[in-house]
């Protein structure tokens, strides 16, 4: 599984030119994985009745989808650095 990851965030961020945009952008799709996964075992807890494990998954999921939210608001601000750099280069 992480050798697909791997090539996929390869893929998805080859076109990027500058290293913090790419890993940026990496780092929200590793995120937004991260909640989908806590999502499933918040799920998968709470059918088996195991409701400390659903709360822990919980409260680690908040401080992930925080993080998605950060790098979403940012995301766009290192762009915008990296085209200001580049004009100013020229």
């Amino acid at each position: 599984m992480a050798n697909l990851v791997g090539v996929m965030q390869g893929l998805s961020t080859g076109m990027a030119e500058d290293e913090l945009v790419k890993n940026g952008i990496a780092d929200y799709a590793a995120e937004n994985f991260e909640i989908a996964s806590y999502q499933a075992l918040i799920t998968a807890a709470h059918d088996l009745g195991d409701g400390q494990t659903a709360n822990v998954c919980q409260q680690i999921l908040a401080d992930e989808q925080d993080m998605a939210t950060w790098l979403a608001q940012h995301l766009p601000e290192a762009v915008e650095e990296i085209i200001r750099q580049k004009a100013a280069a020229h």
